[in-house]
């Protein structure tokens, strides 16, 4: 299978994260401790639905089925980035580990073969002052430089349920762009969807365009809002 090359464009620098604070998670930069991307997009998130499917399913159901998406999801991810770099898979006959390898060969059957170069893979990055995190992976997809995302799902996914993902998109590209002069203005999310384990189906969404713009707006308005909340700017905008 095809394994697109490692271009070092930029030199991209590790930043410390800080887990289990009462903030959330934060990143250690040069500007500060800043909050995640995650983070923000969490603490002003509606989580009806969540709350809803918690309680439809069962606390103990729930837990279970986030567990397995984050084990298998970090499986997969590393599986990929051990493949880019030349290394083997995670090994072992366990289930969820087979079914991880078998995520990853998706998406470097359909995802891959459109991904030109990659600059970095699991890049930390931030925008000064404001927030930080790190993106799967930034490069070429298409010919166009591009912040790319991988995603798992039980489920297929409309563009209305990937709003979380789009605004993801939109702050690393901005974050790039400030760190680094870039001009990223698009956004690929590739999802392996393992609704049935034997017959993996494979989703992809390209950001780009007025969809790009409307991320980014979404993006900034999440951020001034987490900002409100932390009372660290009024709601009409002065610090």
């Amino acid at each position: 299978m095809y394994t697109p090359p490692i271009v070092s464009r930029y030199t991209y620098v590790g930043y410390n994260r800080i887990e289990g604070g009462p903030e959330g998670r934060l990143y250690s930069t040069p500007t500060g401790n800043l909050p995640s991307v995650t983070t923000i997009l969490s603490a002003t998130s509606n989580d009806e639905g969540l709350k809803k499917w918690r309680e439809f399913v069962g606390e103990e159901k729930a837990n279970e089925i986030t567990l397995e998406a984050c084990t298998v999801g970090t499986f997969m991810h590393e599986n990929l980035e051990f493949r880019l770099e030349g290394k083997p898979d995670h090994e072992g006959g366990m289930p969820i580990r087979v079914l991880a390898r078998r995520m990853a060969d998706k998406i470097q059957q359909e995802a891959w073969p459109r991904i030109n170069e990659v600059w970095g893979q699991e890049v930390p990055l931030y925008y000064e002052g404001l927030w930080a995190g790190t993106t799967d992976l930034v490069g070429v997809h298409d010919g166009i430089p591009t912040i790319m995302d991988y995603k798992n799902s039980r489920k297929v996914k409309k563009w209305g349920q990937i709003e979380n993902y789009r605004m993801q998109i939109a702050a690393y590209a901005l974050a790039h762009n400030q760190m680094f002069g870039t001009n990223i203005e698009r956004g690929v999310i590739f999802i392996c969807v393992r609704k049935d384990p034997n017959n993996l189906q494979y989703q992809e969404f390209v950001i780009e365009g007025q969809d790009f713009k409307d991320a980014v707006n979404m993006w900034i308005e999440r951020v001034e809002q987490y900002y409100i909340l932390r009372g660290e700017i009024e709601s009409n905008g002065a610090a």
